[in-house]
């Protein structure tokens, strides 16, 4: 969660993608059944600062207190900052964080 103005933020949709299994070791032969079922969460009516949703870089964007998140490169200019954080990027740092206490 981050603080911004009413006016200087766009509402954006923000993908978080977290662990694809349930179990560290899914079963090989229904591997199906392990799929964690939280692992897409869509942020549909979050808000980003005004720089950040008229950027079309492919540089990645560090949201605070959540991880690095990029522009989706499928995103049209009608979809204002939909953005994705790959579970590689944001469970190292999350870990990291949380070490930190």
């Amino acid at each position: 969660m981050h603080w911004l103005s009413a006016r200087s933020h766009r509402p954006a949709e923000i993908r978080v993608y977290n662990q694809l299994f349930a179990k560290p070791s899914p079963d090989a032969g229904n591997f199906a059944a392990d799929i964690n079922p939280q692992s897409l969460e869509v942020l549909s009516e979050a808000r980003v600062e005004i720089a950040v949703a008229e950027s079309n870089s492919a540089e990645p964007v560090q949201f605070e207190r959540q991880g690095y998140f990029v522009r989706d490169k499928d995103s049209t200019s009608g979809q204002a900052g939909v953005s994705t954080a790959p579970s590689a990027c944001a469970i190292p740092l999350r870990r990291k964080l949380a070490a930190r206490g």
